[in-house]
């Protein structure tokens, strides 16, 4: 892992939940090169602090984006 990962991973660790949902949000209207790293970083936060909601919204047919913030 790099130091800018490492870096990234650490503010993203200590985000609040509101804090942490509303970066996951951006990432759906952001058409940056970069916002599948930066997703992916979010999403194992959730994974991290969250693990059975979050496994149940992958579980679901179709997970929206919107709709992971139903499951933490």
């Amino acid at each position: 892992m790099s130091k800018a990962e490492a870096k990234a991973r650490e503010m993203i660790s200590k985000l609040s939940k509101k804090d942490l949902i509303f970066q996951w949000e951006l990432t759906t209207i952001s058409e940056d090169d970069h916002v599948g790293i930066v997703r992916g970083w979010l999403m194992d936060e959730f994974q991290r602090r969250y693990p059975e909601g979050y496994n149940k919204w992958l579980s679901l047919e179709f997970p929206e984006d919107e709709e992971l913030k139903n499951f933490i």
